[in-house]
């Protein structure tokens, strides 16, 4: 029984290595050197887009994987309700995201609008070399979902230069830099 023991725990560790490792490897695309801040972005309809131009500088012939990664500073909140939602169990509209136009993600909101880092991986042939343009929104209500499902406020952080560190509200921040650093292109 100890042997058994032993064999698991040494192969959590290597798996827990390995994927350590694999996170590593990717890269975050970057067209400045950001840090996070407290500052965030807000999309509450279709029309609120939250977006990111990228340059990327490497041939997309050369890159292996790509991956869209966003982070959510506070829970979602419904308005009708005046509340934050914690539960992915939600009648949200269907959450978009697009890369240069091309879908990665359309589908439940839920899961992917909570509080923390969202990662979606997709094709890399999606990316040019050069400016790349990142979205997220809500997508339009289908007719299925007229009545029962709405748009909340999602709060989507903003990375910010260091010299925005004086900066004290978000309204500042989008009149100083209005190509805020909302939305992460990870490759490798």
């Amino acid at each position: 029984m100890k042997r058994i023991a032993l064999f698991v725990s040494v192969c959590l560790l290597v798996l827990a290595a390995w994927a350590e490792e694999d996170f590593s490897r990717w890269n975050r695309v970057m067209t400045d050197s950001a840090t996070p801040t407290t500052m965030w972005d807000m999309s509450s309809s279709p029309k609120g887009i939250v977006s990111k131009k990228l340059n990327l500088l490497v041939p997309v012939s050369e890159l292996q994987q790509a991956a869209f990664e966003y982070e959510i500073s506070a829970q979602p909140y419904d308005p009708k309700r005046k509340c934050h939602v914690t539960t992915k169990e939600y009648h949200w509209a269907d959450l978009l995201l697009k890369v240069n136009g091309h879908v990665v993600f359309c589908g439940p909101a839920g899961p992917h609008i909570l509080k923390g880092t969202h990662r979606f991986v997709f094709p890399v042939e999606y990316l040019k070399e050069g400016e790349n343009l990142l979205q997220l929104s809500w997508a339009p209500l289908k007719p299925e979902q007229q009545g029962k499902c709405i748009y909340g406020y999602i709060y989507v952080a903003c990375d910010a230069p260091e010299d925005a560190k004086g900066i004290k509200s978000r309204r500042e921040l989008m009149e100083k830099m209005p190509e805020l650093r909302r939305l992460r292109l990870l490759i490798r």
